[in-house]
């Protein structure tokens, strides 16, 4: 599967969607992280905790590996389950 063919809003939509159900009847929903590898897994993991959150209301973080030269071989990949930070308009300032 080429995952850069998917370029539309719905068939982004339909594809999370797809990836949780598969999730869900695969594996069930006790897990807090979906893991995307760089670089076409970080939207695919978006997506998909997208779709797990509108078909069954689980609230899933996603996560990466670190973004590195490809000169390089990735050796782990880090996830944090810190909360993530709050917008607030001062953040947004361009100073």
């Amino acid at each position: 599967m080429n995952a850069g063919a998917y370029v539309t809003g719905d068939q982004l939509h339909r594809l999370g969607l797809f990836y949780a159900r598969a999730i869900h009847d695969s594996f069930g929903l006790d897990f807090d992280v979906v893991f995307g590898p760089a670089y076409k897994g970080i939207p695919l993991a978006v997506i998909t905790c997208i779709g797990l959150d509108e078909l069954y209301g689980k609230e899933a973080r996603y996560c990466s590996d670190p973004r590195r030269p490809r000169t390089t071989v990735p050796t782990r990949a880090t996830c944090s389950a810190r909360p993530w930070p709050t917008a607030t308009a001062s953040s947004w300032s361009r100073t």
